[in-house]
């Protein structure tokens, strides 16, 4: 960025000077300063754009001379003209005015070299500034951003100088300079910082990634330079925190090289943002033929989840996947925790998926009994699948098995897609359809007052639930066996159904179904 002539007139030196002509052309930017220390300035002499020229009061001597050399310094498009001295024509006054270039007139006994420096330094130091503030703008873009690739390069970039990055154990995973890995991993502390960490040596600034009191990695940025200025510090600050939101989504502080390039593009993957030719390129061998299943939890009711607690569920999922030696990748946003869950192709004994699951039913059961301060959590689980080729289906499983339980009002903990698939295929039914049948089947008992209608809706799910069992749905609706069969004859009676047949049966699944699928059917 650049400093207009407005900006630098509030600037030391030139704040204590005056503006005499050109203030029309204040908003002339300045690129570099140079002062002129011949007796007099010659209009051949060559000036760079947006060029701060600055002369001595005795420098013109000739009328036809000084026009000439006006003329030229606006065609060549200089910032403006100083006179260091006592003293400015008339006719310079005139002739700046008519050109638009500011003219400012510097009373100082300093000499001109001197003047220069002062110059240059307050034209750079403000500069830097302003580039300052215009990186921490392009930051903020960076972080609103929803596109995760290539963000270190981006972050580069925006920083405009080399930069680092390191997992926890000193792993590098991502650099743009030209040092050596050993000579770059000499900055890094030995044990991980348990608090905020920064340090600023050798040309180097140092910061420890830190995301509710764990350490998740470094960033270390080469500036090169001994001192820094307070609002470079806070940029730098900046950039490190985009680093560690990016990396606390993965929930994965002990990352190599190859699992963070994988994590990141199952995440491009998953959501369509990168095919699976490309996905594959960064796969291990002894993944790229694994078995997998995916899980996506969310909370209830669905809003961001409690600070650290996506972080809790994805160390209780990791514990149980390690201990059965299962592959587990964390995508964490702000409202559910995506996992895919993988057995290595050579992995000699396989595992009971079924037995897996169970304990993470157990162990996210305890976590958010034990903790009063967490939301509840509800998990949705694809099928078990065979070839990665399938991911993107068993994310889409999983969300459509999230979707279905809030149009079916289930709040079961764990829910398996392959438990709501019969559903699944319901709704692509047409809505016209699906309405006429349960209007069809249901209209008797809609037409009843709203308690009752609520209390048999209850009694047929938990009947149908419990395959036809009165003894069954009576201990889950707690009432007696006998409260069970008066509301179901009564409601077969109402609505003409039999419910010794399995035809009409099947016929007050479907139209229940068509119910909760549509928050009112009969009005759609």
């Amino acid at each position: 960025m650049t400093l207009s002539i407005g900006e630098a007139l509030k600037l030391s030196p030139l704040a204590h000077g005056q503006l005499v002509a050109g203030a029309e052309g204040l908003h002339r930017s300045i690129c570099d300063v140079h002062v002129r220390s011949l007796p007099a300035y010659h209009e051949h002499e060559q000036v760079n754009y947006g060029e701060l020229i600055v002369l001595p009061s005795t420098s013109f001597q000739d009328p036809i001379e000084l026009e000439h050399c006006i003329h030229a310094l606006d065609e060549q498009h200089a910032a403006a003209l100083v006179i260091a001295g006592h003293g400015i024509s008339e006719q310079l006054i005139e002739q700046c005015n008519v050109l638009q270039l500011p003219l400012i007139l510097l009373n100082t006994e300093a000499p001109l070299d001197v003047l220069e420096h002062q110059l240059q330094q307050t034209i750079r130091s403000h500069t830097e500034k302003l580039t300052i503030i215009e990186k921490q703008r392009q930051l903020i873009k960076l972080a609103m951003q929803t596109e995760e690739a290539a963000l270190f390069d981006q972050l580069a970039y925006i920083l405009n100088m080399p930069i680092a990055v390191f997992s926890r154990k000193k792993e590098l995973l991502f650099s743009t300079s030209n040092w050596s890995t050993a000579k770059l991993t000499a900055f890094i502390p030995a044990k991980p910082p348990a608090d905020m960490y920064a340090k600023n040596e050798q040309g180097c600034f140092l910061i420890g990634l830190m995301n509710h009191h764990e350490c998740l990695g470094y960033v270390l940025i080469i500036h090169e330079r001994e001192l820094l200025y307070p609002q470079e510090e806070l940029l730098y600050f900046q950039a490190a925190d985009i680093v560690t939101v990016h990396l606390a989504r993965y929930l994965n502080p002990d990352f190599t090289k190859k699992s963070y390039l994988w994590t990141l593009a199952l995440q491009q993957h998953l959501h369509k943002q990168l095919n699976y030719e490309g996905f594959m390129t960064t796969a291990v061998d002894e993944l790229r033929s694994a078995s997998f299943i995916c899980l996506v939890t969310r909370s209830i009711p669905q809003v961001a989840m409690v600070q650290g607690q996506l972080q809790l569920l994805g160390h209780a999922i990791r514990q149980i996947s390690d201990r059965y030696q299962l592959v587990c990748t964390h995508i964490a946003d702000d409202d559910r925790l995506t996992t895919i869950i993988m057995q290595r192709s050579n992995q000699v004994e396989q595992v009971n998926l079924s037995s897996f699951l169970e304990d993470a039913e157990q162990a996210i059961y305890e976590l958010t009994n034990n903790q009063e301060h967490l939301l509840p959590m509800q998990v949705a689980i694809s099928k078990p699948k065979q070839r990665l080729q399938q991911l993107q289906v068993a994310y889409e499983e999983c969300l459509q098995a999230l979707e279905l339980c809030e149009q079916l009002k289930l709040s079961t903990p764990f829910v398996q897609f392959s438990d709501l698939e019969f559903n699944a295929l319901l709704q692509h039914i047409p809505i016209s359809i699906r309405t006429q049948f349960c209007s069809n089947l249901l209209q008797p008992l809609l037409d009843k007052d709203e308690h009752y209608r609520t209390e048999i809706l209850k009694t047929l799910d938990a009947y149908l639930e419990h395959e036809a069992s009165v003894t069954k749905t009576a201990n889950a609706l707690f009432v007696h066996r006998n409260t069970v069969l008066y509301r179901i004859d009564k409601v077969s009676e109402l609505l003409g159904l039999d419910f010794k047949k399995l035809s009409h049966l099947m016929q007050l699944r479907l139209a229940l179904v068509f119910y909760k699928l549509s928050s009112n059917p009969l009005q759609e």
